[in-house]
């Protein structure tokens, strides 16, 4: 089965896009790899999926983020009946072009962990700014730049759970194989 590869340009928006992902949906992508080119966030606010990034098998669940990075093959297994996440695609120039610096550490953890438990506020915070974008959805005079707002606060809100996840020094869950690795090459 071929990649199919997914940008937020083909998507007919400018830099980046929403979807809300349920289980009727999910279906339709189950078992097919799929890269995007920009960063995916995401938070799962009911049910769970499993899926694959690469070649190792991981599961989200309500309460959970999701960051997947550019170049790295996903895959949808299996998903709940009640499973529903919110997703961020956000082209690399979207994200490069925010009128804000990151400690760019926060990548290295994703790149060990794609998924990280949020605190109840973090994920109500998320949920609130989610549902205040959707009503900027057209084309009215200020809707561009109230959306392009609210997206880099989904950002940083995702960012600075991440970082703050990365400061109390908790343990990552990673396999024997990941671990000797990263022990190698320090």
């Amino acid at each position: 089965m071929d990649i199919r590869r997914i940008r937020a340009e083909d998507l007919k928006v400018r830099n980046f896009v929403f979807m809300e992902m349920s289980e009727a949906s999910e279906r339709e992508w189950r078992g097919q790899p799929l890269t995007f080119d920009g960063v995916v966030f995401g938070f799962c606010t009911c049910g769970h999926s499993d899926f694959r990034l690469d070649y190792k098998v991981s599961r989200i669940s309500a309460g959970e983020l999701f960051v997947l990075l550019p170049g790295h093959i996903f895959t949808t297994l299996e998903s709940t009946a009640d499973f529903e996440m919110r997703l961020l695609l956000v082209s690399r120039d979207f994200l490069y072009s925010l009128p804000v610096s990151f400690d760019f550490d926060w990548l290295k953890v994703v790149e060990t962990s794609p998924c990280f438990r949020l605190d109840d506020r973090t994920m109500d915070d998320l949920t609130g700014v989610y549902s205040i974008q959707e009503r900027y959805a057209s084309d009215e005079k200020y809707s561009a730049q109230i959306r392009n707002s609210l997206i880099m606060s989904l950002i940083i809100i995702i960012i600075s759970a991440i970082d703050s996840r990365r400061s109390e020094k908790q343990t990552l869950v990673v396999s024997c194989s990941e671990r000797l690795t990263h022990d190698f090459s320090t």
